[in-house]
């Protein structure tokens, strides 16, 4: 028999197809029929639509309105396009196959800019700014009809609040879309029915015999479609892709936009959780996949987690530069408190106390015989740090500016520049101004009123020597 798998395959970023997959392995003795079941919303359990072909709207209590009638579905709703591929299956082992049968798709935009319509190919009048598709797709399957199959879950979003639901079950073979298909048309335009920073959508699929397609908003705004499961769907779903896409052979292209889709699924048995994976960026078994499109991307790695029976797999997506998802700063350690001085023969000393405190010097650090040596000092764990020495273990570039650093357990450092300061004029003991120039082979310097060596001079003084 083959090889057991269950896929949610989580939304589309340009024309790449990115998933996040769970891979089920159990006897199928394990599965259980799902019933009609309350849908969560911001929460808060709502009562499932009556069990029935039909179509339906919520406002408190669901109350059945009429379904779209075929002629306006084949005028206002674009079918959808899908592409047909074919993938090598897993290999055969003991194991049969675990179909799924119940989901829960919730998009939640925390950062909105704008989304328009695009079309692949040359412009059309039809695509535009809020046009957009929430699809939630099966994989190609043999049907009942011996066809190839395929069954999409949308909502159409037309701008303006405008918009719509449909069960599309498609006979791929015969290309057959409009037969067997239920739409539901809202009266009147619903201004929540756009996005925007803070939306929320949900979706819930439960197969039972019957196709139930229930959709809210976070305004407990709800629809449902409930179709025949003419095809057989329920014991072939075992790829779930979802995603907000374009309306029509076109790419969804959002501006500073930041969502999440989570998917949830049940399975039979908590045990199973261990055999889960969540994984991002592989194509779909096989089979016919959608042509729509967006442009947002994967911002970090999608996530799962179970509770019980219950699984959840969450991606998160955004626009290129969007930010939504950069990891928080590290909460840097307090600050080094330091004290730091250079004495009469232009010897330069630093003493520092913090969290694993050490101070870095910015080159030509030598030891006493002229050898090059690292120019840091501390960072032992230790509480407190001193330093020691002439110019030359500042180094030429620094003049007497040292970085003093504390340095947390994560390896976050606080840094700040130390200042040296000099002694004022007339501090040190000698002549303020000899007659002649004793210095050589070194220099002068007024600024400490004595004699440095040519390297001293160079970080320390800075100015021309007296001349007779």
């Amino acid at each position: 028999m083959a090889r057991s798998f269950a896929t949610i395959q989580s939304l589309l970023a340009g024309l790449t197809i990115l998933t996040a997959t769970i891979l089920f392995v159990m006897p199928v003795s394990a599965q259980t029929k799902n019933v009609m079941r309350p849908i969560i919303v911001d929460g808060k359990s709502i009562a499932p639509p009556p069990a029935k072909p039909g179509c339906y709207s919520y406002r408190g209590a669901w109350k059945e309105i009429p379904c779209a009638s075929k002629d306006y579905v084949r005028k206002q709703f674009p079918r959808p396009d899908g592409s047909l591929t074919v993938a090598t299956l897993p290999p055969a082992d003991s194991q049969p196959i675990f179909y799924l049968d119940y989901i829960q798709s919730v998009f939640t935009v925390s950062k909105f800019g704008s989304e328009t319509d695009t079309p692949y190919g040359p412009g059309n009048s039809t695509h535009g700014p809020g046009k957009w598709t929430a699809q939630i797709n099966s994989n190609s399957f043999t049907g009942t009809n011996g066809h190839n199959d395929w069954v999409q879950f949308v909502q159409y979003s037309s701008g303006h609040g405008n918009y719509g639901f449909c069960v599309w079950n498609i006979d791929f073979t015969t290309k057959d879309y409009y037969t067997n298909t239920s739409c539901l048309a809202p009266p009147s335009p619903n201004p929540n029915a756009t996005l925007s920073t803070g939306a929320k959508i949900y979706y819930q699929i439960v197969l039972n015999g019957l196709l139930t397609f229930t959709a809210f908003d976070q305004h407990n705004v709800g629809w449902a479609v409930i179709s025949q499961d003419v095809f057989g769907l329920e014991n072939n779903l075992s790829v779930i892709t979802s995603g907000l896409f374009g309306y029509s052979s076109s790419q969804a292209v959002f501006t500073n936009t930041c969502m999440t889709n989570t998917l949830e699924i049940e399975i039979p048995s908590p045990s199973l959780d261990s055999n889960l994976q969540a994984v991002l960026g592989s194509q779909p078994p096989g089979g016919v996949v959608t042509l729509e499109s967006n442009n947002l991307t994967n911002a970090k790695s999608s996530t799962i987690s179970c509770t019980g029976t219950s699984c959840v797999a969450t991606a998160y997506l955004e626009t290129s530069g969007a930010g939504c998802y950069k990891p928080k700063p590290k909460p840097k350690p307090p600050a080094a408190v330091c004290t730091a001085s250079i004495d009469c023969s232009a010897e330069v000393s630093i003493s520092c106390t913090g969290e694993d405190v050490g101070v870095k010097l910015n080159g030509n650090c030598k030891d006493k015989d002229g050898k090059p040596i690292e120019c840091v000092a501390g960072f032992t764990g230790d509480s407190a740090v001193s330093v020691k020495g002439n110019p030359d273990w500042v180094g030429s570039t620094s003049g007497t500016n040292i970085t003093a650093c504390t340095k947390a357990k994560d390896g976050t450092e606080n840094c700040q520049t130390v200042v040296a300061h000099l002694p004022g004029k007339n501090l040190c003991p000698g002549s303020t101004g000899p007659p002649a120039n004793p210095c050589a082979p070194g220099l002068w310097c007024t600024k400490l009123d004595r004699c440095l060596s040519q390297e001293q001079y160079k970080t320390l003084c800075l100015v021309a020597p007296p001349t007779r």
